[in-house]
């Protein structure tokens, strides 16, 4: 039995598509795909819907991660000011 070990490639945001899909969450928070769907059908992610289709707007994805964060930390009142 080998050692499975995952190998990430450091991307930065705008390196994604404009439109994020689940393997892009996937990736960009090292989540399952189970995961990923979870987060995009939460009331929180700013996910756009199409009949079962669902995608994430990238910018709007990386505000909200953001702003999650951010939420309870010392930045919170730092990042309502910005």
């Amino acid at each position: 039995m080998t050692d499975e070990k995952r190998s990430f490639v450091v991307r930065e945001i705008m390196d994604y598509p404009p439109i994020l899909q689940a393997c892009h969450i996937q990736e960009l928070m090292g989540y399952s795909e189970g995961k990923a769907y979870q987060l995009m059908r939460s009331k929180e992610c700013p996910t756009v819907r199409d009949g079962k289709r669902m995608v994430v707007p990238r910018d709007l994805f990386w505000k909200f991660i953001h702003n999650k964060a951010v939420k309870g930390t010392a930045f919170e009142g730092a990042a309502a000011l910005g």
